[in-house]
């Protein structure tokens, strides 16, 4: 049995003319999907990584305000704070250079809770129960609804709530 056999250039004429016309440029829309999914995809990560920028510098202004609160409970103590001013103040400033980072935020007087505190030694001992009068055991500061003070600002709306 003999084959015939078809010339190079036969071969090429019926390979073109197997592929119909309505195919032609399929890549090129093929490349413009796949690029215009990758900027959609680009889009969606960068406003990710925007929103995440955002809240990481609310947290690290937050932590600065509540180590500033942290020191000035430590410095002038929770009966100071809760003797009943008008307003509490907490200056900002950074602690190596004492160096104001923000403005002094200034928050309305913390409500203070107070109550009689028995101090009662075990069984046995012969030390005297002792009892403190007027010992505060909660204390809320929070931020006031003034929206454009500093604090507001800072911290958003909310309280901190102190308690033992």
């Amino acid at each position: 049995m003999t084959k015939k056999v078809l010339c190079i250039d036969q071969r090429r004429r019926s390979s073109r003319s197997l592929r119909p016309r309505a195919q032609r440029g399929d890549a090129l829309l093929e490349g413009l999907v796949g690029a215009l999914l990758l900027a959609i995809i680009g889009l969606g990560l960068t406003y990710a990584a925007a929103r995440a920028v955002n809240t990481q510098r609310h947290a690290s202004g937050h932590h600065i305000v509540l180590t500033q609160m942290l020191n000035a409970l430590e410095t002038n103590g929770v009966q100071d704070l809760c003797s009943g001013a008008a307003t509490a103040t907490l200056p900002i400033v950074d602690r190596k250079t004492d160096e104001p980072i923000f403005s002094a935020i200034t928050l309305p007087a913390p409500e203070c809770s107070r109550d009689t505190v028995t101090i009662t030694p075990p069984a046995g001992s012969t030390l005297p129960a002792t009892t403190v009068d007027s010992v505060v055991t909660r204390m809320t500061l929070s931020t006031p609804d003034d929206e454009s003070s500093s604090a507001r600002a800072l911290l958003g709306p909310g309280s901190l709530v102190l308690s033992q």
